[in-house]
């Protein structure tokens, strides 16, 4: 599962208020029906919800912290360690992050969109988040998140366990992280030994202007079967 940062969507860091949020994460909806069908559909309502909240309500940003496409995509609104402008109280904003599904009306989430939002709750866990899920309804008085998406939320769907891998963030990757893939990347290219470097020099003796076209074939062949031989060792699917 992917976080998209803000820059996936051409925006600076949040101007939101600092704030350290640690009760939980709190479940949105839209209200009236999006009809949203494909990727860039999403990714331009996303725009348009945060262009309201700033010219329309007078916000500094988007009002919540993260967003779940119908695709299982996630993006990101204010992010992490911001306070929000969601749940309608002032507790509520300062200590809980928001999620709004986007759908409403008699629209329900995607298997997708399920998935999404408790890869998140993971993934807000591992930062010392607690696991807890409520719906804006808990908060105040509104229909929010509608009753398909609180039946959810009272029956535990959305705190299952995520549905496999590791939630990552595409902006999270740090120096140490790279060094890291980089060694093994390392270690298994030097695992295919001298056969793959004598198999590419060969190739390399070829001269294209005298060799003769079985000459040609034959070190083409030859490299294939060595590019084949190093992706094995790469993927570990070579012993």
């Amino acid at each position: 599962m992917i976080i998209r940062p803000r820059s996936y969507f051409g925006w600076g860091p949040s101007g939101a208020d600092y704030a350290n949020p640690r009760s939980g994460l709190v479940v949105h909806y839209n209200g009236p029906a999006t009809d949203l069908d494909g990727h860039d559909e999403c990714v331009a309502y996303w725009k348009r919800i945060r262009s309201d909240h700033i010219n329309g309500n007078g916000w500094a940003d988007v009002g919540y912290s993260y967003a779940a496409c119908r695709h299982g995509e996630v993006f990101t609104g204010r992010g992490l360690n911001r306070y929000q402008a969601a749940q309608g109280t002032t507790s509520g904003n300062a200590n809980w992050y928001s999620v709004t599904l986007m759908l409403g009306g008699s629209e329900r989430p995607t298997d997708e969109q399920v998935r999404g939002v408790r890869d998140l709750r993971a993934y807000l866990m591992e930062r010392g988040v607690s696991g807890a899920v409520r719906g804006h309804r808990d908060f105040i008085a509104t229909e929010c998140p509608g009753d398909a998406l609180y039946a959810l939320v009272e029956n535990g769907t959305f705190s299952k366990p995520p549905s496999g891998g590791t939630p990552t963030e595409e902006d999270e990757l740090t120096g140490d992280d790279l060094k890291k893939i980089q060694k093994l990347i390392d270690e298994r290219i030097r695992a295919a030994g001298p056969a793959l470097a004598a198999e590419v020099w060969r190739y390399q003796l070829q001269d294209p202007d005298t060799a003769d076209s079985s000459d040609r074939k034959n070190a083409g062949t030859l490299l294939e079967r060595a590019l084949r031989r190093l992706r094995d060792l790469t993927s570990g699917g070579a012993s």
